[in-house]
């Protein structure tokens, strides 16, 4: 190594710290700098070895920093939570489906980094000769780096094996930085959490039950006066002859639909999950029995019931295909049961969601219960379009260009009130002994929105309703958490009219 090359390594040291000061959440500095500066160097030297060129690989170990940067502060802006190392698997899933991830990275930072990536490696190819680092041999040196990176990874993995989290990954990250957090819950992440066995009440009469997790469900009434009452009239009406209702806490915001079904399904807090909470769908595969977590659909299954999940998009999405039989789901309809004409928007319409469910619940000698997912309010919004008439139609007053997001989703969401509306009518009329349940897994992803209103609730809104049990006087409003659920949805089953 010559004096300059070391001197520009040095510059690089100091640059990738100055480099994390763009990261989000802030914070006044590297609480492991010691950890990152290894993390940097194993990058560098996997690059060299590569390539076998300096100067590119400097710049290959800043791109690469500043890639999770540029992914990190978007999820912190649209999700209000640091990257994490159970994202790292979802970026298989940002190439499958592009329309999920992608558009929530914006433009800007997008083209900078992909330009900043093409102009190091078009540089680096034209203008750098090979460089001859550890040995003169090509074949030695290039081998020489990739074994030093290899051996540095155990080394930093058992640095940050040792390293105390919270798992509050905003806390964490801004406490050791992004790149060593990363590290720190990877080293960690094999730990699995002490479980306290869940059971589920079993009812002495055998009902269908049906369970809805609509998409970004919640009252979007709380964030403006403005908004018209009648967006959500079918929800305001069964909330008043529900057995129970209110706002619903949720382990989540924005996204992360998995976190909120895995509560619902195992009636497990997140926060009782360890590392598991970040993504337990994955998480917890090959593990829902020796962990402990418990299962409502397996609990049903073994009192008579058929287990059905509805979700109109791929089964391979979040790997429920593996873990849903796990879960004891006898089948899983996706989107292949679904056709293209029964999207409204990019995805399939609640009211084809609410079809095929009175389809099984119609066809059925079986008590079933029915978990579905509902894709139709899925984000991003902002790829949607929408006329200035329709929006002004949801507001009491006048809006501007600025609202297109929440109106929108407001379109959507009323039609989510719709497919309620169908669902408890058919209910009535023709199983009138079902109990439904209905919650949003988390608020929408609008953070343009909430800034400028000055929103920071992150609950949902659920209800408990059967036609049987349908109340005569107003429920008084009750606040739970989404585990808890379950246990209002049995409940209910012996609810007498009232």
């Amino acid at each position: 190594m010559t004096f300059t090359q070391l001197v520009l390594l040095m510059i690089t040291a100091l640059g990738t710290v100055q480099l994390e000061r763009l990261r989000k959440p802030a914070s006044s500095g590297l609480g492991a700098i010691a950890l990152h500066l290894l993390i940097m160097f194993t990058l560098f030297l996997t690059a060299y070895g590569l390539t076998r060129r300096f100067y590119f690989s400097l710049l290959c170990a800043l791109c690469v920093q500043l890639i999770f940067i540029i992914v990190n502060n978007a999820k912190y802006r649209f999700l209000r939570e640091a990257l994490v190392f159970a994202d790292l698997a979802l970026y298989s899933q940002a190439i499958r489906f592009p329309r999920l991830y992608l558009p929530f990275i914006g433009a800007a930072p997008a083209i900078g980094g992909a330009v900043a990536i093409i102009g190091s490696i078009t540089i680096a190819t034209l203008y750098e000769p090979p460089s001859a680092l550890f040995a003169q041999s090509a074949w030695l040196d290039g081998l020489a780096a990739l074994l030093l990176a290899a051996l540095l990874i155990p080394l930093l993995l058992k640095l940050a094996a040792h390293r105390p989290v919270t798992l509050d990954a905003n806390h964490d990250t801004a406490r050791y930085g992004l790149l060593p957090t990363l590290a720190i819950y990877a080293s960690q992440a094999s730990q699995m959490p002490e479980l306290e066995p869940r059971t589920f009440v079993a009812p002495s009469s055998r009902p269908n039950l049906i369970a809805i997790q609509s998409e970004s469900f919640f009252d979007a009434r709380r964030l403006d006066n403005n908004i018209r009452p009648n967006v959500l009239q079918h929800f305001d009406r069964l909330c008043a002859q529900s057995q129970a209702f209110g706002r619903l806490q949720v382990p989540a915001w924005g996204a992360y639909t998995m976190r909120s079904e895995f509560a619902f399904l195992t009636g497990q807090a997140n926060s009782a999950l360890g590392f598991g909470r970040f993504d337990p769908l994955r998480y917890f595969q090959g593990k829902v029995q020796i962990s402990g977590a418990g299962s409502l659909a397996a609990n049903l299954k073994q009192q008579g019931y058929r287990c059905i999940c509805i979700h109109p998009y791929p089964a391979e999405f979040f790997a429920r295909h593996r873990i849903y039989p796990e879960l004891g789901f006898d089948e899983f309809i996706d989107i292949r049961s679904f056709a293209s004409t029964d999207r409204t928007g990019p995805y399939t319409s609640d009211a084809a969601v609410c079809e095929r469910i009175i389809s099984e619940l119609s066809s059925s000698t079986q008590p079933l219960f029915i978990f579905a997912i509902t894709m139709e309010n899925h984000g991003p919004l902002h790829l949607e379009s929408i006329t200035a008439d329709e929006r002004n139609a949801f507001f009491s007053q006048p809006t501007t260009a600025a609202d297109d997001n929440l109106a929108v989703y407001l379109r959507h969401l009323n039609n989510a009130d719709q497919m309620l509306d169908q669902l408890s009518r058919y209910l009535t009329d023709e199983d009138p002994a079902a109990v439904l349940a209905w919650y949003g897994d988390h608020v929408p992803g609008m953070p343009d929105i909430y800034q400028t209103r000055n929103y920071e609730d992150p609950s949902t809104d659920y209800l408990i309703w059967s036609a049987n049990s349908a109340t005569a006087s107003p429920t008084t409003a009750k606040d739970i958490c989404v585990e808890v659920l379950p246990d209002h949805l049995l409940g209910t089953t012996e609810s007498p009219k009232t």
